[in-house]
């Protein structure tokens, strides 16, 4: 299952577009006020977004301000986005775009870019994807790497929501060089973990899963955090962790409540159905799934209810209800049809193969062929490997064993290769029976005993992952009694609480800012304002520890220092701020590449100190050198036209020396020896 994400879309109002004449100075800036304080808290309390953003969309009208009211529909379109109004969201955006021509260049392309992005979330599929083109074309001719980059994500949603997951890969890995920044690296992550779960690669999943939920959490995207969590249920239940798989689907709902993001709430209930039906728990699996249903057709969404549809009609098949079965399965099919769902499409076809397999085989074979086609063509291995045991199966109901052995042989191999458990057992079992039809009894009495050892097996887990699962939703039921006695205390206090509020207010308004100001101190004594890296004073600091903690335990210590080269005349001719965003883009590609255990630090200047803990020199060199290569490879002419970035490093590992200031000397000097060198490269 999967669920979008949004936005790359980053708000900076600046006022660069021609004003009103009358308008005063202030009423514009306030209005740029207004539209940044929306965006800053779009993920922490996205009512208070839509709010501020409609005030600043409303004076900017009254100004005739139309950059600023065109940005503050660009926030409007992502409250609207978050909240799962997708109407509304599409409205926002066309008026966006309506305003923005016109205005500037960059501001039209990133209209278009939105436009597209709406229209997807609309299921306009042919009109989005020709509008996000546009967007590509735009920022293309503004040599914006990064921006294209960004519209990648979108076209990659394009091809996860038409089942097309190779593709979908192949934009992703493209893209990513470009995404730098860590909200653009967070639905990087998420897209990534969805697409490898779909195409079979449950490892891979699993660490962008890990890695969506870290950049989530620093971000502070709670919706992202939902979707992450679902994505991690996929690759856990994949695995066949099912009871660990329902706590995180269990989860992702809970924080959907607070979240409002409908259309994931769909996807997740269907996923809570998925594990019931397979711990052997058909009335709840069914229940998810009617539910499932119903807020699909409650929300018009009808990719959503395609799915539902073909869910609930798998679970009918299981009880033996093939006319309701049927019904859904078909009403999904035309659904799917109707937007250009090609996975869905295949699944259908799956399950109308199964439905027909044994009265009409002929058709059923039909359907399986055309799963196992389109399967393969989007990606999608478990469905094809599926498929093929449904082909085999007909094959050998049909008399014609000559065609059956290869396909076994081949769906057993692949099952085994990615770990599809109850697949391996199933084509255990075709294959005893076809060994049998043969009259191959030696070779069918091993299969079968392969068969029934798995089949054992993966029972003992179905019957532990049940009682697992019955002890999680224990807990949960005592959770949730203890919250019931809690609101009930809650609500007795509730009016105390109110009448106490109003002479609490500005006192706590007054501690929540000597709060955010001792916070803000404490980070200022050991973080860099600028990159948010620590500062050369907390370096040090740290590094007098691990130095003697090194030497005291043979432990190895490598310390590197790094400079930009030539990034005075970065500053001269370019300007400082844009000297300022490559200081803040190196550290974020130092984060990218070392440990959260090791240290990196702004020195000075445009000069860094990376402390590598536990980690020989070899393993410090090979890091710095990638870090050098991906500095120099990286796409600045997005910041300004002709710019070009490169490091020189130096590296020392002797603890033989007296202190850590002689082993930070011995760095300096290996740097000073890289720039002999000509720049740019590693020196240890």
């Amino acid at each position: 299952m999967h669920s979008k994400l949004r936005m790359g879309e980053r708000v900076t109002v600046k006022t660069v577009q021609a004003k009103t004449g009358s308008a005063p100075e202030a009423s514009l800036g306030q209005v740029e006020a207004l539209t940044a304080q929306a965006w800053a808290q779009r993920f922490v309390d996205p009512s208070s977004t839509a709010e501020l953003a409609q005030e600043a969309y409303r004076l900017a009208a009254e100004l005739n301000y139309e950059a600023g009211a065109v940005e503050a529909l660009f926030v409007l379109t992502f409250s609207a986005f978050y909240a799962s109004a997708f109407g509304a969201q599409l409205a926002y955006a066309r008026e966006a775009w309506t305003r923005a021509q016109g205005q500037l260049e960059a501001l039209q392309a990133r209209a278009w870019h939105l436009l597209g992005a709406a229209l997807l979330d609309a299921e306009a599929f042919p009109e989005a994807e020709a509008t996000l083109q546009e967007a590509k074309t735009r920022f293309e001719g503004l040599a914006d790497a990064a921006k294209v980059a960004e519209v990648s994500l979108e076209f990659a949603y394009l091809h996860i929501c038409r089942g097309e997951f190779t593709e979908a890969l192949g934009l992703l890995q493209r893209a990513q060089p470009a995404l730098t920044a860590p909200h653009l690296r967070a639905q990087l992550s998420h897209s990534l973990a969805v697409v490898t779960s779909h195409l079979g690669d449950n490892e891979a999943s699993q660490r962008h899963c890990e890695k969506t939920l870290e950049l989530a959490k620093k971000s502070g995207d709670r919706r992202l955090q939902v979707l992450a969590l679902t994505v991690q249920g996929n690759s856990l239940e994949a695995r066949g962790e099912l009871a660990l798989a329902l706590n995180a689907y269990l989860e992702a709902l809970a924080r959907k409540v607070d979240t409002g993001v409908s259309d994931g709430k769909v996807e997740t209930l269907e996923n809570v159905a998925n594990v019931y039906d397979r711990l052997g728990e058909t009335e709840r699996a069914l229940h998810y799934a009617l539910e499932a249903l119903g807020l699909a057709r409650e929300l018009k969404h009808s990719r959503l209810e395609a799915e539902a549809r073909a869910l609930l009609g798998r679970f009918y098949r299981r009880q033996g209800d093939v006319a309701q079965a049927r019904v859904q399965q078909l009403e999904a099919q035309k659904l799917s049809a109707a937007h250009g769902d090609r996975k869905v499409l295949a699944q259908v076809s799956l399950e109308l193969g199964l439905l027909t397999e044994a009265a009409e085989p002929e058709t059923a074979l039909a359907y399986f062929r055309s799963c196992e086609h389109e399967a393969r063509a989007l990606g999608y291995t478990v469905l094809e490997v599926e498929a093929q045991l449904g082909v085999a199966r007909v094959l050998t109901l049909t008399g014609r064993p000559e065609e059956v052995y290869g396909l076994l042989k081949d769906g057993l191999d692949r099952s085994q290769t990615c770990g599809f458990k109850l697949l391996e057992a199933q084509f255990h079992q075709a294959l005893a029976e076809h060994f049998q039809q043969t009259q191959n009894f030696r070779a069918a009495l091993a299969s079968f005993k392969t068969f029934y050892a798995l089949d054992k097996r993966l029972s003992q887990q179905q019957m532990g992952e049940k009682a697992r699962t019955l002890m999680l939703q224990f807990d949960l039921e005592q959770v949730e009694k203890s919250a019931g006695l809690e609101r009930r205390k809650n609500a007795e206090l509730d009016a105390l609480n109110r009448a106490l509020q109003a002479t609490n207010e500005e006192n706590a308004q007054l501690v929540a800012q000597l709060r955010k100001q001792a916070v803000r101190l404490e980070q200022q004594t050991r973080e860099d304002a600028l990159t948010g890296l620590y500062n050369r004073r907390h370096l040090e600091a740290q590094l007098a520890l691990e130095f003697r903690s090194a030497e005291r335990y043979g432990s190895p210590l490598c310390v590197a220092l790094v400079d930009i080269d030539d990034f005075k005349r970065v500053n001269d001719t370019m300007s400082h701020q844009v000297g300022d965003e490559v200081l803040r883009i190196v550290a974020e590609i130092f984060r990218q590449f070392v440990r959260d255990t090791d240290i990196v630090a702004r020195y000075g200047g445009e000069e860094f100190a990376l402390v590598f803990l536990q980690t020989p020199l070899p393993g410090s060199l090979s890091v710095c050198e990638r870090i050098r290569e991906s500095v120099a490879t990286h796409p600045w002419e997005a910041v300004h036209a002709g710019l070009r970035v490169t490091l020189s490093v130096g590296v020392a590992a002797d603890l033989s020396v007296k202190d850590h200031e002689k082993l930070l000397a011995q760095a300096d000097a290996k740097l000073y020896e890289a720039k002999r060198r000509g720049k740019n490269c590693v020196v240890a």
